[in-house]
Parts: structure tokens; sequence; C-alpha cells
């Protein structure tokens, strides 16, 4: 097989398994974490225990291994190959993002409108709509970020910022675009976060303000964390492809990449 035609059924490749991850995240999320959460603040007698804000808590770490994993595949993808070869993950980014609130809507109602009616579907679909869209906007920071740090400044050995010398080293445009693209899902958490303890979910008692402390903490501390995992996975996604490439490179005579 020549390079070029290998090279490019890679980044297929590449696409097709982060787009796969994401739709299990997702598919996950609408039909494991919402059925679950809806059960525990329902049920009588597990609704005045820990486990629904723990549940929660279990949730919003699945958005953030969502949000982390496409950042991950994109910025990798970016830096491999262009900005204009991410279209197609961008993509499934899009479709598992509808999928995941549309999924998790039909499950809520499912669960629901026997006792709840179908009363709020109108308004439960245009929350659903601005989730779709908060998303949208969200990865369309991050493109804007990889854009500027990483794709102007392209050369033809670009692909050397994939070899991190340190952790923390953000003279690396890749390592910008990581630090960037973690701090947006972070700070778009906080900002849902306050608009719903604002108008829907003050604190009524000592646990409930506790609790929404440690959730704002978290939240913060979540940039670390995801700027650590979206290192790893782009790390051990390079390493693979080297693997291969260095196996591909061995098998044909007189190969030079």
């Amino acid at each position: 097989m020549e390079l070029s035609i290998w090279t490019e059924e890679r980044r297929r490749k590449t696409v097709r398994t982060g787009g796969w991850i994401l739709a299990g995240i997702a598919l996950f999320y609408a039909a494991v974490c919402t059925p679950v959460y809806l059960w525990s603040v329902s049920d009588v007698v597990i609704a005045d225990t820990a486990f629904p804000a723990v549940w929660d808590m279990v949730q919003q770490l699945v958005h953030y291994c969502f949000y982390w994993t496409a950042f991950a595949f994109l910025i990798y993808l970016a830096a491999r190959y262009t900005l204009r070869a991410c279209r197609g993950f961008l993509f499934w980014y899009a479709a598992c993002a509808a999928v995941r609130y549309a999924a998790s809507l039909a499950v809520s109602s499912a669960m629901l409108a026997g006792s709840a009616g179908w009363d709020s579907l109108g308004s439960d679909l245009l929350y659903m709509l601005l989730d779709i869209l908060w998303d949208c906007v969200q990865m369309a920071l991050v493109v804007l970020f990889i854009y500027l740090f990483l794709e102007r400044k392209r050369t033809s050995d670009s692909t050397k910022w994939l070899f991190f010398p340190k952790l923390f080293g953000l003279s690396n445009p890749i390592l910008r675009c990581i630090l960037l693209a973690v701090s947006v899902s972070a700070v778009f958490k906080l900002l849902s976060r306050v608009r719903y303890d604002v108008f829907y979910g003050g604190a009524q008692n000592l646990f409930d303000f506790l609790f929404i402390i440690f959730s704002y903490v978290m939240d913060v501390v979540s940039i670390l964390i995801g700027y650590m995992v979206v290192f790893l996975l782009i790390s051990r996604l390079n390493l693979k492809d080297e693997e291969a490439r260095a196996h591909v490179v061995e098998q044909i005579p007189g190969g030079d990449f």
C-alpha cells in the first residue's frame, strides 16, 4: 500500500474510533445515567439519601469525559493532519451531542410522562435544542483555538509538536490548545451551574450548600484533570500511529517517511 493511501486510511480509522467512543459515551449517558438519576430522585426511599447527589456527580463526570474525548481526538487530528481533515469528526461530535440529549429526553419522557403528563414537552424540546447548541458553540471555540494557535503556525514538520517533552510546556501550541479546550468545558459547566443555582436550585439546607460549594470546586479542579486526560489520550494516539508507521516503513523497501 502506498504511504499516502495508508495515511488517509489511518486518518479515517482515527475519526471512526473517536466517533464510536463518543457514541458509546452518549448512549451510556442516555441509557444508564438518566434513568438511574430519575429513579433515585423519584423513589421516596432513595431520594432523601446521598445517592442522588453522588449519582449527579457521576453524570457530570460522564459529561466531562464526552468533552475531553472529543477535544483529544480533534486536537490530535488537527495536529497530525490538518484542521480541514477534522470535518468528519466534527460531524460525529454534533451527531453524538444531538443523540445524547435527544435519547435522554426520550428516556425521561417515557419514565415520567405517566405521572407528569406531556405539558412540559415543548419546553423540554427547547431546552434540548439549547443544550445541543451549547455543545456546538463550545466545540466551535475549541476549533477557533486550534486555528489560532496550531493551524496558522503549521510548518512542514509540525508533527514534532506531538512529541511532548514534558507535561506542562505551554510553548507547545498543542498543549496550549489542550489547556484552553478543557478550560472552556469547565467554564461552560460553571455558567450552567450558576444559572441553575440562581434561578432553580438554591440551597435548602447546610448539606445542599456544602454540596454546591464542592461542585464549584470540582469544576475548577476538572481543568487540571481534563488537561491530564487529554494529554494522555493524545500521547496514546500519537504512540499508536508512530508504531503503525514504523511497521509500514519496515514493509516498504526504500520507504522514507
